[in-house]
């Protein structure tokens, strides 16, 4: 008997059972931890088979590496002359300096140049834009079908076929590559399908599993396994291309497609869909959970009322939110490698380490911060609303700040990254702002607001790539890599000021069906 009808023919009991008794909070781990650890792995791999492609790119591409400084920057030599690298002045630039051409003298290698044995592909910035945003294309798509399939068969199922999918995509991604580019687009696509089934899923089974008490926390542990997931990937990726292993960069995409794919097996085997139809949830955490959530239609066929949606405030706020997030998120993943090697020229390894490490940091940090905020709510000190309008500003205001004063360093490489990272992590802080607020405010549309909401940001993961390139415009300048930084860090700040004045902590009056 499969782990979801367990107790499918006690329900009656179990409704009765938690009608008539107290709610009390369980002492230490429960089913809902274990169902939230299983979600962290699957969006740790989620994540990683999403952002596999940003640093391999790097090694795919045969790369000009330069960025042209205006004949007026102060160039600080010791950013780049350290025993390691040349300066060579290109004639062709009209006396500037062309900090691209580096040979790296120890043991007489090249190991910056040569990253991976494997084929080279003569994509210019706009075709990388492309290649890189396609899997949005496909995300774009699924997400509103992806949060009513979820609502409709269950979450549980939804997710596990997501992943699956994904993992499968991933593992064609390397043959796709080589056949040609548009093989390559239509596979990253279609892997955006898949993608796109699993927050909304998430979110569907959230809305079952986390007490508002820990919402936060549960909803932040989860999804924040994706920034994990970015760094382990981002690391694991430029130690398997140097090494050329499987091939060099094809590897990032065999080895996360391998593991995503064993991962739905424990998914399907050991997740349930909701407390109640877990034989792992003991009585009193299934009272406990259920008497704080409420009481949630058995069957999960609701009427969406779409008009209220799409004309409530606090549902915009979220929207917002969730843009700026998005559009910040997908312009350093996408760019932040290319930007460390072609303006602050790192080779492949500390590429990596660097790229991955805010990510890193982002995940401690929003589960610290998460912490405080679920104690904070459950303690009655601060209300739901102020929680995450706090949350929010954290995140975004200052990562704004950051962005702006790193785009101002010019190429001190210690300055710039040291305020990359900390503009990169602290935006972690907003897991505990716009990303449980949904549940908050509609707890039984939770999957398909998820969906509407991220439909609309996932834009980004298409256009935010695709900006930037056109601002480099394969002329990697510190200008128009400052216009880049300038553009997100706007963004960012319009999400504070309208997430302020529209976010709410409450449940809005559609969340119930309506009376017969």
């Amino acid at each position: 008997m499969s782990e979801d009808n367990k107790h499918a023919d006690k329900g009656g009991d179990l409704a009765e059972m938690v009608d008539n008794s107290e709610m009390k909070k369980p002492k230490g781990w429960g089913s809902r931890h274990s169902l939230a650890l299983l979600g962290f792995f699957g969006f740790t791999l989620l994540h990683g088979m999403r952002v596999n492609m940003s640093l391999a790119i790097v090694a795919m591409v045969s790369h000009n590496d330069g960025v042209i400084l205006k004949s007026t920057d102060t160039f600080p030599t010791e950013s780049f002359v350290n025993g390691t690298s040349t300066l060579l002045l290109d004639d062709k630039s009209n006396g500037s300096l062309l900090a691209g051409s580096i040979w790296n003298h120890d043991n007489d290698s090249q190991s910056t140049e040569v990253l991976s044995q494997s084929t080279k592909f003569d994509w210019n910035e706009k075709s990388q834009g492309l290649v890189l945003g396609s899997i949005y294309w496909g995300s774009l798509v699924a997400k509103i079908p992806g949060g009513l399939f979820a609502q409709r068969y269950g979450g549980k199922f939804c997710l596990g076929i997501g992943i699956f999918g994904a993992s499968v995509m991933s593992l064609l991604i390397p043959v796709a590559a080589m056949w040609n580019w548009h093989a390559l687009l239509i596979t990253r696509a279609v892997q955006g399908l898949f993608d796109g089934f699993c927050s909304p899923a998430m979110h569907t089974i959230l809305a079952k599993w986390a007490p508002p008490s820990e919402r936060s926390k549960l909803g932040t542990f989860i999804y924040a396994g994706g920034q994990l997931g970015t760094a382990i990937v981002m690391v694991s990726s430029g130690y398997m291309i140097e090494s050329n292993f499987v091939g060099g960069w094809p590897a990032p995409f065999y080895v996360t497609g391998a593991l995503g794919a064993t991962w739905t097996i424990f998914w399907l085997v050991l997740a349930s869909e909701s407390p109640d139809k877990s034989s792992r949830t003991s009585v009193e955490e299934m009272i406990f959970i259920q008497k704080s959530i409420g009481t949630q239609p058995r069957k999960a066929k609701l009427a969406v009322p779409w008009k209220q949606v799409l004309t409530s405030m606090p549902v915009w706020a979220i929207i917002v939110a969730n843009t700026a997030d998005a559009w910040g998120f997908y312009t350093f993943l996408t760019e932040l490698p290319t930007y460390m090697k072609t303006v602050l020229h790192f080779n492949i390894k500390t590429n990596s380490w660097l790229s991955a490490l805010p990510y890193l940091i982002s995940w401690g940090f929003s589960n610290m911060l998460t912490q405080v905020a679920d104690h904070l709510i459950s303690s009655k000190r601060f209300t739901i609303v102020t929680v995450r309008k706090a949350c929010e500003t954290i995140g975004h205001l200052g990562s704004a700040i950051t962005l702006v004063a790193a785009s101002y360093a010019g190429v001190s490489k210690s300055l710039t990254v040291s305020l990359l990272i900390i503009g990169i992590a602290i935006n972690g802080a907003t897991y505990g702002g716009y990303g449980v607020n949904h549940v908050d405010i509609a707890p039984n549309h939770a999957g398909v607001l998820l969906g509407v909401t991220s439909t609309i940001a996932n834009v980004c993961g298409i256009a935010a790539p695709y900006v930037a390139s056109v601002f480099i415009n394969e002329q990697p300048t510190l200008d128009n890599w400052q216009s880049v930084f300038f553009i997100t860090a706007g963004i960012y700040i319009f999400d504070v000021i309208f997430y302020l004045t529209f976010a709410s902590g409450e449940v809005q009056h559609w969340n119930e069906p309506a009376a017969p």
